[in-house]
């Protein structure tokens, strides 16, 4: 058990869909798991649990997509989800044998949502363990949901205080700090609040202008410089309480995800696409 860090790259395409329609937040972590997802191409074999996962999938999958149809057509409106659910699976049923000119307009949307969300899983996630607290503290400077107070952050963020968003505040780059370090980077819970939540939080997404900014200061950074920032800190009269917290055998650990993280920002920013940021 434990919250996972996850960075996930999605299309400008996509992000105006989930603006428009947050309900299909939910599909899109969804299909993941489809049948036809590229998930599964890496996976070693099949085995009763995996085959759940896709039939789970594709029920939860379908629900979330007829109840965004739901709210696009007065019609069904005035149907439950059971119902709207029990109708379109019919069509469903008998629709790829149609000639696409006589299928109905809302399985045609379906379709298209489903193929545009299977192709965003093309680039998988990035999923960064159970580090949370070590990354956003080494990256960025401060204790998720404990930067209120003075030991859960690094003094150079006082001024930022008043500027959080849930469990994260709202930095990109911090240019340097007090004692001459390079950058404080908030690579992990940067970002704005899509309407739509995993179960620990809203889902945060940056622009791929703010992922030119957070991949700048990414650059400037090294494994040695997190290793000092963490020394340094550890030297000071009132240390943040939260570094003196850290274990070094758990740090030696974290920092190898800092090369991860680069290139997949890296990536995000070449293809300019949107970065999804997110806790499961």
């Amino acid at each position: 058990m434990g919250i996972v860090v996850n960075l996930k790259q999605i299309s400008l395409y996509t992000l105006e869909v989930l603006q428009q329609s947050p309900t299909l937040g939910a599909a899109l972590f969804d299909a993941q798991y489809l049948p036809e997802s590229p998930f599964w191409n890496t996976s070693e074999g099949f085995d009763e649990y995996d085959e759940r996962t896709k039939k789970e999938a594709r029920m939860r999958f379908d629900r979330c997509v007829f109840r965004a149809l739901r709210d696009r057509l007065s019609f069904w409106d005035r149907l439950s989800d059971f119902l709207v659910f029990e109708v379109i699976s019919k069509f469903i049923s008998h629709d790829r044998t149609r000639p696409k000119s006589r299928r109905p307009k809302h399985l045609s949307w379906h379709q298209a949502i489903e193929q545009h969300f299977l192709t965003e899983w093309e680039i998988p996630e990035l999923d960064l363990g159970k580090n949370l607290y070590e990354l956003t503290l080494l990256l960025s400077g401060y204790a998720p949901a404990y930067y209120h107070s003075s030991d859960g952050l690094l003094l150079e963020l006082e001024s930022y205080k008043g500027r959080g968003d849930g469990e994260f505040l709202s930095f990109l780059v911090v240019e340097s700090s007090d004692y001459g370090s390079p950058p404080l980077v908030n690579a992990v819970g940067a970002g704005t609040q899509l309407e739509y939540e995993t179960g620990y939080g809203p889902v945060r997404y940056l622009l791929p202008n703010e992922n030119e900014q957070i991949l700048s200061g990414l650059l400037r950074l090294t494994k040695e410089d997190l290793w000092e920032r963490y020394r340094t800190e550890l030297r000071k009269e009132k240390p943040c309480s939260w570094f003196v917290f850290l274990d070094e055998e758990i740090l030696e650990g974290v920092l190898e995800l800092y090369d991860e993280i680069v290139f997949y920002y890296n990536d995000a920013v070449k293809n300019q696409r949107v970065m999804l940021l997110y806790l499961t």
